[in-house]
């Protein structure tokens, strides 16, 4: 996969902060090819034990999660242009910022329910999470590029799962990408269980 943009040469290069995002969503889609290379229907649904998400489970919340913060992000950006909010420094994540991070990165040091809308469906055809998980890592890249040169500090967007929570716009997506390696790390647990299924 390539480490760089295809719509880079026809913009203005990303940000050094954007850039970052970029970067770390890349690594992130290797991680998750490495992931899922050979992998099987019947291993991606696989538990290790009842209550205990699939691979496939793991992959459709983040699908799920990323497709709900999608318009959000949408809606911050627009506003930032639309109020000429522009900007080029880093966005400095704050105290609290931090301390979420720290908290959503893995190993998992607080182990939350999935709320409701967001939590994966049993029920769900697992074979069409892969593809799906990697469209919806390339729409957020998207939005990367169409955030460049905007306040992502200034710029708040409002969390699709709690209207009363408004995040900076460059703590969202670093909020993203934390809350992606944390679950690719849940995924791979289950695969290097020793009863995973060998095929």
């Amino acid at each position: 996969m390539s480490s760089s943009s295809p719509h880079e040469t026809l913009h203005e290069p990303l940000t050094e902060e954007l850039r970052d995002y970029f970067d770390q969503f890349e690594a992130i889609k290797r991680d998750a090819d490495r992931l899922v290379q050979g992998v099987t229907p019947v291993q991606l649904g696989w538990r290790a034990e009842p209550g205990r998400w699939s691979i496939a489970e793991c992959l459709e919340h983040l699908v799920m999660t990323g497709s709900a913060y999608l318009p959000a992000i949408d809606r911050a950006i627009e506003r930032a242009r639309v109020r000429g909010w522009r900007g080029t420094g880093r966005s400095r994540p704050t105290a609290v910022e931090r301390w979420i991070l720290r908290s959503t990165e893995p190993p998992p040091r607080v182990r939350l329910k999935a709320m409701r809308g967001i939590a994966p469906k049993p029920d769900a055809v697992h074979e069409l999470v892969v593809p799906r998980f990697f469209a919806v890592q390339e729409q957020l890249q998207q939005r990367l590029e169409r955030a460049n040169g905007l306040d992502l500090a200034r710029s708040r967007v409002v969390s699709p799962l709690a209207r009363l929570l408004r995040f900076r716009l460059g703590f969202t997506f670093a909020f993203l990408l934390a809350h992606e390696r944390r679950h690719l790390w849940q995924a791979w647990r289950v695969r290097e269980h020793p009863s995973f299924p060998s095929r």
